[in-house]
């Protein structure tokens, strides 16, 4: 099971199979950039409260599962739609551009970027 940054969340699997939308978001205290993203994501997560799901995840707890996502630097967004990988932001996102691609995945604006690891949890 892959625990998140916040254990009353629970595991990964769970939370992505009893949620529509996750972001989730790669990240590290030593990595500068993961605090300068950090209040981007925050006031996204306030914004699509009722709509989205935002989990934190620690880089080095999990390099082994990350590296399956082909997740090799930090911070990154993940987005994940009904089990699926729709978009991956490596580096710093503006809030604007991190809003603009959260309400196209409600507006059912997206496509699935990885096809091939359809339910990439499932071998975990």
């Amino acid at each position: 099971k892959i625990v998140t940054s916040n254990p009353d969340d629970g595991p990964l699997e769970e939370l992505v199979s009893s949620h529509s939308i996750i972001l989730l978001e790669v990240r590290a205290d030593w990595c500068g950039g993961s605090h300068i993203i950090a209040p981007v994501i925050k006031k996204i997560e306030d914004e699509f409260n009722n709509e989205i799901k935002v989990v934190r995840m620690d880089y080095d707890t999990h390099k082994e599962f990350l590296h399956k996502l082909n997740v090799n630097s930090i911070p990154v967004v993940l987005l994940i739609k009904e089990e699926k990988l729709v978009n991956k932001s490596d580096g710093t996102i503006s809030r604007a551009d991190l809003k603009n691609l959260v309400q196209d995945l409600l507006n059912n604006h997206n496509k699935i970027i990885d096809e091939e690891n359809y339910l990439w949890l499932q071998d975990q």
